[in-house]
């Protein structure tokens, strides 16, 4: 049977990996077709169960943990502290300026494309997914931005400029996988 920690850390790992592009850099093979979902009303329930568990974590006696059980409670502590931190700039969240919606984008299918280890098929069926799924993720991300730092707009279109030319190296590896689907990666 589990102990009190043991399952905080099974509701650590959750509450992380609902993000599919940790899912690929932590290797949980599954829904990895996915882009981040960037609603405000997740964002708002994703802050509160992220407190949540912190408050949860921060129950724990330490004194009662063996050593790397000690370390995993402070890393939890840690991370869950930096997951919940929302600077603020101009009186607004990052959120609310800060355009990252090419970095979200490219940087799980970058991983799926060269960290993953599946087959060239497997992983080419989630870029796909991730793909059909830009436009509305893009929707979804720009719906937060208010009041956009000119200099991040710019970092983020020079960041878009590069997604159309990465997509292409994706579609040229896919000719030789010789993937199934290549005409849904034109």
């Amino acid at each position: 049977m589990a102990t009190n920690f043991e399952r905080l850390i099974q509701k650590y790992f959750a509450f992380f990996t609902e993000d599919p592009n940790i899912r690929v850099n932590w290797g949980v093979n599954n829904d990895l077709d996915q882009l981040p979902n960037n609603t405000p009303e997740y964002i708002k329930k994703r802050e509160i169960k992220g407190a949540k568990l912190l408050r949860e974590l921060e129950k724990i006696n330490e004194t009662k943990l063996n050593p790397e059980q000690q370390l995993d409670l402070s890393i939890g502590h840690l991370t869950l502290k930096l997951e919940l931190f929302k600077p603020h700039y101009n009186g607004k969240t990052d959120l609310e300026q800060m355009p990252n919606a090419a970095k979200k984008i490219s940087q799980g299918i970058y991983n799926l494309m060269m960290l993953d280890r599946r087959p060239g098929q497997q992983r080419l069926d989630d870029i796909l997914g991730r793909i059909e799924k830009i436009p509305r993720f893009l929707n979804q991300a720009y719906a937060w931005l208010d009041y956009p730092v000119k200099l991040w707009v710019e970092i983020e279109n020079k960041s878009l400029s590069e997604v159309s030319p990465f997509l292409d190296s994706i579609y040229q590896w896919a000719i030789q996988e010789n993937y199934i689907k290549l005409a849904h990666l034109k």
